[in-house]
């Protein structure tokens, strides 16, 4: 009982974010801090989404703010899709929205809905 009240106050820093990929490509997400360090990645199909916590990375310090976040949306060849800038914690954000080229040029993009 004397570990809760301890461990309690440290997750109410802990950030989180959805991240979903409305794209017709499976794409990784890369999510910086607002300092640009990389804190996570993680690779996503189309019309899948991910709950991002910075618990999950290792990325957590006690005490340290991370938001807002970026995501910078990458192909599956390497290529630049888009970039979503300023995600407050517990915000969501998706890959058409990003600011970018938003296409990749891949042999056999998955099709949409």
């Amino acid at each position: 009982m004397k570990k809760l009240p301890l461990l309690l106050p440290l997750t109410l820093f802990a950030g989180a974010i959805t991240i979903t990929n409305d794209s017709p490509y499976t794409l990784t997400a890369t999510v910086f801090s607002n300092a640009n360090i990389q804190l996570g990645s993680m690779t996503i199909g189309t019309n899948e989404s991910v709950t991002w916590e910075d618990t999950s990375y290792g990325t957590y310090q006690p005490g340290v703010i991370n938001a807002p976040y970026s995501v910078i949306w990458t192909c599956s060849s390497g290529a630049d899709y888009g970039v979503s800038y300023n995600i407050g914690d517990a915000a969501t954000t998706s890959a058409q929205e990003s600011a970018g080229a938003r296409y990749c040029q891949e042999k056999n993009p998955k099709a949409g809905p």
